[in-house]
């Protein structure tokens, strides 16, 4: 009776022991730890995801500030005088303004091209998702910024000549209303294909992330901070100083910062890039078409008019933040005024 009971015991012993061997297999970590059927994916599985996705979003920060500067001109170049290779028009096709407005569609569909390209499936899928419906007020809303902002310095600059008109500080003629504003130029519409990439690019792949990895305020700055590297090699520095140089990278960082900041709101509120490439094209219209006359501190003025508005807009509008792909939407809401 004894040694039966003994081998009773040693047999659910066994047993035991062999549950207990396969639950530490079946763990992820092999810390014992039971994965149940009904568990949908290990524990270290999201880890390891986030850690591949962070990884690919490095490389992509990379492609974008350096080697992407070199091939999306190459290959646009190359796409674009393909059927013009072995004809007498190709030098008279690169001097045309053609040439300039196809590059405007080229070259961004090939920066989208290798993005998503380097981003993998996970970017393809964030990139599609960027540009999803939204309702038609922000579309509004992204228009009203830059023709308002453009206005109000056109009317602004027409009043202060006025008042010197008035006191005979100014010019010896009565300043024309209308002379104030200018139509651009139609063509300059092509310019949305470019805002557009840029805003898949940077605010429907790389924005997700880097508010989920360092929070909403620094995630927007660092984003544009990688923007702004992004247009340092299409800026223009030939016969500036060292100060000068300084000055005009110094320029264009606190220029995208200021923009990024708007354009973030833009997206994060509708949940679409739409809205934003709408105010960038907007922008980019005005300032390409010089609307309206110049004067001494002008881009100043237009920046400062936009740095007020995204302080305005964070401050007093909530924005919406996915933490994660399939994630619930959570509000952010602003701290309350003191």
């Amino acid at each position: 009776m004894a040694s039966e009971a003994l081998d009773a015991r040693t047999r659910i012993s066994l047993l035991h022991l062999g549950n207990c061997s396969d639950s530490y297999l079946r763990s992820p970590n092999g810390n014992g730890e039971h994965i149940t059927a009904g568990d949908p994916t290990p524990p270290r599985a999201s880890e390891f995801q986030d850690a591949v996705s962070w990884k690919r979003t490095k490389l992509l920060v990379w492609v974008l500030i350096g080697p992407l500067f070199l091939a999306g001109p190459m290959l646009a170049f190359l796409t674009m005088g393909l059927l013009y290779l072995f004809s007498s028009h190709l030098p008279a096709y690169l001097g045309s303004e053609w040439f300039v407005r196809m590059g405007r569609i080229v070259d961004p569909l090939i920066a989208l091209g290798i993005t998503c390209w380097v981003a993998g499936r996970d970017g393809r899928q964030a990139a599609w998702h960027s540009i999803r419906a939204f309702k038609p007020q922000y579309a509004l809303l992204g228009a009203s910024v830059p023709i308002g902002l453009s206005v109000i310095i056109s009317v602004g600059d027409y009043i202060f000549d006025r008042i010197l008109w008035a006191h005979g500080f100014g010019a010896s003629w009565l300043p024309e209303f209308r002379s104030y504003f200018d139509f651009p130029d139609p063509w300059l519409s092509l310019l949305f294909f470019g805002a557009l990439v840029e805003g898949i690019i940077f605010r429907g792949l790389l924005q997700p992330r880097f508010i989920q990895r360092y929070g909403l305020y620094r995630g927007i700055f660092l984003v544009a901070i990688v923007w702004a590297a992004f247009h340092f090699f299409s800026d223009s520095y030939s016969g500036a100083s060292d100060i000068g140089v300084v000055l005009r990278l110094a320029s264009r960082v606190f220029t995208c910062l200021i923009l990024g900041f708007v354009f973030s709101w833009l997206t994060l509120r509708s949940g679409s890039v739409l809205p934003a490439a709408i105010a960038h094209t907007l922008f980019n219209v005005f300032v390409f078409s010089n609307f309206g006359p110049d004067f001494t501190g002008k881009d100043s003025v237009r920046l400062v008019l936009w740095a007020v508005v995204a302080y305005l807009l964070f401050r007093y509008w909530s924005v919406k933040v996915e933490d994660q792909p399939g994630a619930v939407a959570t509000i952010v809401e602003p701290e309350p005024a003191t």
